[in-house]
């Protein structure tokens, strides 16, 4: 059972992370308390994972850089179509 945040960052979930069957965007805060590089990883151990960073947001990119999250997620969606129709 969950019973704090810190529950959850010591949990180990790179084998979970790897099962990821759908393509996967992650998005980090350049100023997030998750490092960029940990971030990296996660997406890479993801079969169709791919990493984006959003400049001077922090762990809450959607609420502190809206638009630019906003536009990544977008893009990448876009991307996902596009590659979905060529197949």
């Amino acid at each position: 059972m969950i019973r704090s945040m810190d529950d959850v960052v010591s949990q180990n979930y790179w084998n979970d992370w790897r099962k990821i069957t759908c393509p996967t965007l992650i998005v980090g805060g350049e100023k997030s308390f998750i490092s960029q590089e940990l971030l990296k990883k996660m997406a890479k151990v993801i079969p169709d994972g791919k990493y984006a960073c959003i400049s001077r947001a922090g762990h809450d990119v959607h609420l502190e850089a809206p638009y630019e999250w906003r536009s990544t997620v977008e893009k990448y969606i876009k991307e996902i179509l596009l590659k979905s129709a060529g197949e």
